[in-house]
């Protein structure tokens, strides 16, 4: 009501499941997950403070300690965090946000001895059960925006302690610090645009790692769009990686001293004559990865060159839709190289009134691998036919044949094979 917003949610995570008895190693058991979690805040969409509430819990069951399953024991999980928002001003724009995990890895783990235990363990043992395996860790975020017209920076920061976990999420990237700065401009009526970023991020952020790893990322792009009939689009991208010492001192013939160059370029055509229209797509790319450690760049340097060419002409009084392509790609490593080039064909229609949807699709990639005393040279062959069909607004029916091919000469050390398969899937909409 009015500048204050509520949210609650209850139910299951995930089933219970059992482990396989035969080989307990290759299997995972699973128990029955339920939760909660709540938001309140106040104010609008450009000023806001929200406070939320999350709490996860496995039920033990009949389940008992699992040696060699360590991990995969029930857990218990309270995070809570503070999103905000504040606009100072139509220039000036900060987002933040904080959150603190407290996770039971282990709720067969050993309690706390008497000594060890103390008042704010009672405390919180109502809310989530402490024992030897409970870790405390806080992930933070911020980014700070100032824009003008034809300009704006954004500055964000992020870290997210070592281990931190929280059960309603399916993944986090924990342990890392990065900040990033990211200027843009506009120029001549924003007909020209430019885009930069530049960061550094690092991870063992309790130095408990053998080593540290350093990422500087670079990155420059820019779009000219003179007309709605062309454009065209180009970037640079700049990712290195180093690793230093971090409790013990690094081995010289493992350590990781990367760099990866990226080169772009994608101009782009669109012709339209009354209801009909053509687009035609050239996409450039250069990828090289150079490794400064002499001791791993011959098994890790290689430079990947790729363009694709696309052309898409659709018939709006025919309802039809056609598309062809060209492509290429070329690998090279200091004693290997991999060439690819092919061709495709398409099209798809729309039938009875709209209700019935039909695609086919081919297409035929030549490729020829040589290096380490070694070479072959083959087809691929890949083409499908699919159909789909409205039977009311919430009622679909879709089926597809599909038809896959390697075609390698005998002898080659990549085998050849054929494949044809088809479906068929009822839909149904909410």
């Amino acid at each position: 009501p009015g500048a204050f917003r509520f949210g609650f949610m209850a139910g299951q995570f995930g089933k219970q499941t059992t482990a396989n008895e035969q080989n307990p190693m290759d299997s995972m058991r699973t128990f029955n997950r339920n939760g909660m979690a709540m938001k309140i805040g106040v104010g609008s969409t450009n000023n806001f403070v929200d406070l939320s509430l999350l709490k996860v819990s496995d039920k033990k069951g009949n389940f008992t300690y699992d040696s060699l399953n360590t991990g995969r024991n029930p857990q218990e999980n309270v995070v809570a965090g503070i999103n905000s928002k504040i606009t100072f001003s139509k220039n000036v724009i900060l987002d933040a946000e904080i959150a603190s995990s407290l996770l039971t890895s282990d709720l067969f783990a050993k309690p706390f001895d008497d000594q060890e235990t103390n008042s704010w363990v009672e405390k919180v043992n109502p809310i989530i059960e402490i024992n030897q395996s409970t870790e405390f860790h806080y992930a933070a975020r911020a980014s700070l925006l100032y824009k003008l017209d034809k300009f704006s920076i954004r500055t964000d920061y992020t870290r997210v302690d070592q281990n931190y976990t929280s059960l309603g999420a399916y993944s986090i990237a924990s342990d890392v610090e990065r900040i990033t700065i990211g200027p843009n401009l506009s120029l001549f009526n924003r007909k020209v645009n430019l885009r930069a970023s530049a960061g550094w991020q690092h991870d063992n952020l309790r130095n408990t790692k053998k080593a540290t790893s350093e990422r500087l990322v670079g990155s420059l792009s820019i779009g000219w769009n003179p007309n709605q009939m062309f454009g065209i689009d180009g970037s640079f991208n700049n990712f290195t990686t180093e690793q230093t010492a971090g409790r013990i001192p690094l081995i010289d013939s493992t350590k990781v001293y990367q760099s990866q160059l990226s080169f772009t370029l994608s101009p782009r055509l669109i012709i339209m004559k009354g209801t009909n229209s053509h687009v035609i797509v050239l996409a450039l790319n250069r990828n090289v990865l150079n490794d400064d450690n002499n001791r791993t760049a011959e098994f890790t340097e290689n430079t990947v060159n790729t363009a694709v060419l696309n052309y898409a002409v659709t018939l709006q009084a025919l309802k039809l839709t056609l598309n062809s392509g060209l492509n290429y790609m070329q690998m090279d490593q200091r004693n290997a190289s991999n060439k690819a080039s092919g061709l495709s064909l398409g099209a798809s229609t729309m039938l009875l009134d709209d209700l019935l949807n039909l695609s086919l699709m081919n297409s035929l990639l030549f490729n020829s691998y040589s290096g380490n005393n070694t070479s072959s040279q083959g087809q691929i062959l890949n083409s499908q036919l699919t159909a789909a069909y409205r039977v009311t607004q919430s009622h679909n029916i879709r089926a597809g044949v599909y038809y896959m091919g390697n075609y390698y000469k005998s002898g080659s050390t990549i085998p050849s094979f054929s494949e044809l398969r088809g479906d068929i899937s009822y839909v149904y909409s909410f």
